[in-house]
């Protein structure tokens, strides 16, 4: 007598193949969401940089040798109160 039979050998064979391309889809889905956010993250930061950048240059005409506005203007506090005048505004 046959340990598992064929009767029940297709099925079984069948839903594991079933249940483990569900896993992988699902696994898919997270990594392509998880991507999707970072990527976000990256390019808001980016450009958060290049306008912090252009603002300090912007500012930068006849200031070129201080080194306090150099450090106010490229500090993230500046970045923060910049931010927070505009919700106001």
């Amino acid at each position: 007598m046959k340990w598992l039979s064929n009767r029940y050998t297709y099925p079984m064979v069948i839903l594991v193949i079933a249940v483990s391309i569900v896993l992988q889809l699902a696994w898919l889905n997270q990594l392509y969401l998880s991507q999707r956010d970072q990527a976000k993250r990256d390019l808001e930061e980016m450009v958060g940089q290049t306008a912090k950048t252009g603002t300090y240059l912007s500012a930068l005409h006849g200031h070129e040798g201080n080194k306090n506005f150099r450090a106010f203007f490229l500090s993230p506090e500046w970045l923060q109160f910049r931010q927070a005048y505009r919700q106001y505004v």
